[in-house]
């Protein structure tokens, strides 16, 4: 037998045993049941939940039926769902700000998580502080996927540049995209379309140690310090990126990295990570590494994606059973193998793994010190929005002043504040 059909046969066995072990439910126990699943099209962990369902399906013989769409319809369609009672979805998978708003239509998940011995260990902190609903403390979602933006940068430019450690304070930062930028390099390559750019304010802003909103929800990013920030994404947009810039969009940014034209890359990992190592796709194979974060403390918005259960499901224990098995410690491996970071931590520091990914102890360190957008507030999307508003009327010129963009963006959270009083207190 040749060494190919060695590796599948394996493949086939490891994947026999992660059904027993992981699942512990009786042959075919939910025949005849049928879970729908609302999803992202395409997220570095998509392939690997179908996959999952297709396991699911073949030992318990519940039916499990994916329904896929682009992100920015994810919430429209949910939403038109329960406000029409419809109530077609079984489990819906999305980013946990989308909960704040979805609250009364979720399954609180502790009794089940009890119930079946459900492995909450070895996740990321976020996870912990922030996975549970702000004001009555409870779980409706576990953990499929968490990011945080990465900083990737060149290991040779670093060492051109004399130095042996990446700039970890921004005049420093500034100083090596400034040394690398001339003809057609640049020192900086990110995203400049408006969903996008709020990450890279938060990046900013949040290195100051400052909170977005005081404990009674009265706006901070019009002080001194969100001025600061508005102006210097707008300096490093002006000096280190190339024109046209503000158009791009992640495979954009992606790009001007892996072909190496850029000194340092800004943004999501997966867009990067699945290919900077592939002759056939990067021009800075074995040249790049991750940064420990941004300058100064920075992270930019934690993206921590759940899987929720309707309330309406007429299967709840069969829905949990599935979310179990996809999110549980057998599949966390599985899911770093495949490029999806997974939300368990522990699994970034096995030796198996890290002879393959060197770079993950940095994503660890990247993903912890993570924040996400405004936990708990229904509202978030419409200020998320107002972010990305107020970078882009900046930096494209029609706002004319940093403190003109941040007092306009102030005014808009302020108005979405008061539209829909919070009863709980801000904290990050």
């Amino acid at each position: 037998m040749n060494k190919k059909k060695i590796l599948i046969l394996v493949g086939v066995l490891v994947v026999g045993v992660l059904l027993k072990t992981s699942l512990g439910i009786a042959q075919e126990k939910y025949k005849g049941i049928t879970l729908k699943v609302l999803c992202q099209g395409e997220t570095p962990y998509t392939p690997s939940i179908q996959e999952f369902g297709k396991e699911f399906e073949k030992t318990t013989g519940a039916k499990i039926l994916f329904e896929l769409h682009p992100w920015e319809t994810l919430m429209p369609k949910i939403i038109t769902d329960v406000m029409g009672g419809a109530g077609q979805f079984d489990i819906f998978v999305n980013d946990i700000e989308f909960q704040y708003s979805l609250e009364p239509y979720l399954m609180p998940l502790e009794e089940y998580i009890e119930k079946y011995d459900y492995d909450m260990e070895g996740f990321f902190e976020p996870v912990y502080k922030y996975g549970v609903w702000s004001p009555k403390g409870v779980r409706y979602g576990l953990p499929i996927w968490i990011a945080s933006p990465y900083v990737m940068y060149r290991t040779d430019l670093l060492e051109e540049s004399g130095l042996s450690e990446f700039p970890n304070t921004w005049e420093e930062y500034h100083k090596f995209l400034a040394a690398h930028t001339g003809g057609d390099m640049y020192g900086l390559s990110r995203t400049g379309v408006l969903g996008e750019l709020p990450k890279h304010f938060f990046a900013h802003y949040w290195s100051g140690g400052k909170p977005l909103l005081s404990p009674d929800w009265k706006p901070l990013v019009n002080s001194e310090h969100g001025v600061w920030s508005f102006e210097t994404i707008k300096m490093e947009m002006e000096n280190f990126m190339p024109p046209g810039a503000l158009s791009w969009d992640k495979p954009d940014s992606a790009a001007a990295f892996l072909s190496g034209h850029a000194a340092v890359y800004e943004g999501w990992p997966h867009i990067v990570i699945r290919k900077v190592d592939n002759p056939l796709e990067s021009e800075v194979v074995g040249k790049w590494a991750l940064a420990p974060g941004y300058p100064e403390g920075g992270t930019g918005n934690l993206v921590h994606q759940n899987f929720v259960i309707m309330s309406a499901t007429d299967n709840p224990e069969a829905a949990f059973r599935f979310i179990a098995y996809c999110t549980g410690p057998a599949n966390a491996a599985r899911l770093l193998e495949r490029g999806a970071t997974t939300p368990r931590k522990n699994f970034y520091f096995r030796p198996e793994v890290l002879a393959a990914n060197p770079w993950l102890p940095n994503a660890a360190r990247t993903i912890d010190k993570g924040i996400p957008f405004l936990p708990g507030v229904p509202q978030w999307l419409e200020m998320f929005i107002a972010v990305g508003e107020q970078v882009s009327g900046y930096l494209s010129g029609e706002i004319s002043t940093a403190k003109a963009a941040a007092d306009g963006l102030a005014a808009k959270w302020e108005k979405s504040i008061v539209s829909d009083p919070l009863s709980f207190k801000y904290k990050e």
